[in-house]
C-alpha cells in the first residue's frame, strides 16, 4: 500500500485512462508496431521492453512492479 499522494496519483491517472478509453483512444496503439519500444515507469523506474517481453506497451495497463497506471510511463526510445 501506498502513501496517500501516491494513491491519489493514481486516482486521477486511472480516471483519465478510462475517460481516454471512452472516448476511443489510446496513445501507445500503432497499427505498424514492431515491438521494438522502451518505456520506463516514472514511478518505481521499472523498464518495460516490447522486443524482451515479446508484446506491445499497449498490452499492459498498469507497471507489473508498482501498479502504477500505464499512462505513468515515459518512452524511452
Amino acid at each position: 500500500m501506498g502513501t496517500i499522494l501516491e494513491n491519489l496519483h493514481r486516482f486521477h491517472i486511472k480516471n483519465a485512462v478510462d475517460d481516454l478509453h471512452e472516448m476511443g483512444g489510446n496513445p501507445h496503439v500503432n497499427d505498424n508496431h514492431q515491438l521494438q519500444s522502451v518505456y520506463r515507469c516514472r514511478l518505481c523506474g521499472y523498464v518495460y521492453d516490447e522486443s524482451r517481453e515479446g508484446k506491445p506497451f499497449s498490452s499492459i495497463d498498469h507497471c507489473p512492479k508498482c501498479g502504477a497506471v500505464q499512462l505513468t510511463f515515459e518512452q524511452l526510445q
